[in-house]
């Protein structure tokens, strides 16, 4: 009876446990791969573009030596299996000669037929398994490559790109077309192939990703800043703007009720303020969506100087206020003054207001028995500080309409006696100058002097504006 040889059959198995082993050890290196591969995804998200690009060459190169070892093992693999398939017809030939030869030592010939298919089973067995480690790591890589491209789209990648367009390389479009060809070849039973594409797509994923996660921490945070800003410099505005019931104590300790608000006193100011707090909505709502980090950051900045700015209108609006009402009472001071000089010479004909706009001058007119008019205009001389307090300049001119004609000398006699009058009582003389112009009439008179004082706010104006940070183009007097 004719047997196998067993030395040819126990070199076979030896080869073939040498090629399980270093299947395993090969299996051992990518589950180590694998392993390094997920800690540096963890620690990648802190990594600086130095270590990221290291951390790539380190994958580069890894990826290469377990390319080249998965290489040979299937050109090992290949070469054993032909080996073994040659074994294979050997032994079967010499089976069947023996088959032929000698009938008696069919039940010989059985077992070494049973042995040779368990043998081939066992091969088979082990070369599935092999084949689905592979599959099981290219499924493992294609896991971990999804979770970093569903992590990625969770920060809108595609808006961060068109900001930083140099720094998030490859795009999210590469990195998810790169996710589809590692299932596509998973599909088609190419799990090298797969392995190859994650092991290359997954450091390139972990590093948009740390990027990633650095502009949107950079964005919530001015996000935040800027919606601070903006609520803040709204509800400045609101309070400005607020109906508010305001008592104003003059010299004296006289008061006067207003009701008037900010927006009134402070109009041109106020409304340039509003305008730009519309504006500054606007942007912010631009910025957010387009997730712009550095332009939220530069509105926050905006915001805070208009919020200052409406500190400012504000400190406008109370001194425009207080200087209203002390023309007014300076009105009532020099009436006083000179009925308590000449008890009953003076009647009082008005006291007249531009109702449109309060801050412009008040005046009055008195007349005397003989034919005298006097107007008296009271204007606010704002301070030479665009946010000091002002104060009130007074000045008056003597008309004689009891003849056709002013009579030059009567008109300076009792001019100079007025001021006379109203020195002794503490109220503050004309500018130099002033008493010697002789307009043709009150309304004249009255008329220049609301001119000059709104030629004097139109320049006060400016250099508050320019105080504050605050400019406007084809700016008028009355705004």
């Amino acid at each position: 009876m004719a047997y196998v040889n067993r030395n040819t059959y126990n070199s076979m198995k030896k080869k073939a446990e040498e090629s399980a082993g270093r299947k395993r050890a090969a299996d051992s290196e990518v589950k180590q791969a694998a392993a390094r591969l997920n800690q540096l995804g963890r620690e990648s998200a802190g990594m600086s573009a130095a270590d990221l690009q290291r951390m790539q060459r380190q994958f580069d190169n890894a990826n290469r030596a377990l390319q080249t070892e998965l290489e040979e093992l299937r050109v090992e693999l290949g070469l054993q299996l032909g080996r073994q398939a040659v074994e294979t017809r050997k032994r079967l030939d010499e089976i069947r000669r023996m088959a032929e030869g000698n009938k008696r030592d069919l039940e010989a010939v059985n077992r070494q037929i049973t042995d040779l298919e368990a043998h081939m089973n066992r091969e088979f067995q082990r070369l599935a398994r092999q084949v689905e480690d592979k599959r099981k790591q290219a499924l493992c890589c294609y896991d971990r490559y999804r979770e970093l491209l569903e992590r990625m789209q969770e920060l809108d990648p595609e808006k961060h790109e068109l900001l930083y367009p140099n720094v998030l390389q490859p795009g999210s479009y590469v990195l998810r077309t790169g996710l589809g060809y590692v299932l596509d070849n998973i599909r088609q039973g190419s799990y090298e192939a797969a392995v190859g594409v994650a092991q290359t797509r997954i450091p390139e994923t972990t590093r948009a990703l740390g990027h990633l996660e650095f502009f949107d921490g950079a964005y919530r945070q001015a996000r935040e800043a800027a919606e601070k800003a903006l609520s803040g410099a709204r509800r400045a505005l609101e309070e400005l703007a607020a109906d508010k019931k305001t008592v104003v104590i003059v010299e004296g300790g006289v008061e006067y009720d207003d009701d008037h608000r900010a927006p009134y006193w402070a109009r041109e100011l106020y409304e340039e303020l509003r305008q730009r707090v519309e504006e500054c909505e606007a942007s912010f709502t631009a910025l957010d969506e387009a997730r712009d980090a550095e332009g939220l950051t530069a509105l926050t900045g905006e915001l805070q100087e208009i919020r200052e700015q409406l500190t400012a209108c504000g400190t406008v609006e109370e001194n425009e206020r207080q200087l209203h009402y002390e023309c007014r009472e300076s009105l009532s001071r020099i009436y006083e003054a000179l009925d308590r000089n000449d008890p009953g010479l003076w009647s009082l004909e008005g006291v007249f207001t531009n109702e449109s706009d309060l801050r412009d001058p008040v005046y009055m007119l008195l007349r005397r028995p003989e034919g005298y008019c006097l107007a008296v205009v009271c204007a606010p001389e704002r301070s030479a500080e665009p946010l000091g307090a002002g104060t009130v300049r007074c000045f008056w001119q003597v008309f004689d309409r009891g003849r056709g004609t002013d009579d030059p000398v009567k008109c300076a006699i009792l001019h100079a006696n007025v001021t006379e009058i109203l020195l002794e009582a503490g109220i503050r003389a004309a500018p130099e100058g002033k008493e010697n112009i002789a307009p043709a009439d009150s309304a004249s008179f009255t008329r220049r002097a609301a001119a000059d004082e709104a030629a004097a706010r139109s320049r006060w104006l400016d250099q508050t504006r320019r105080v504050i940070g605050l400019h406007k183009k084809g700016e008028t007097a009355h705004g």
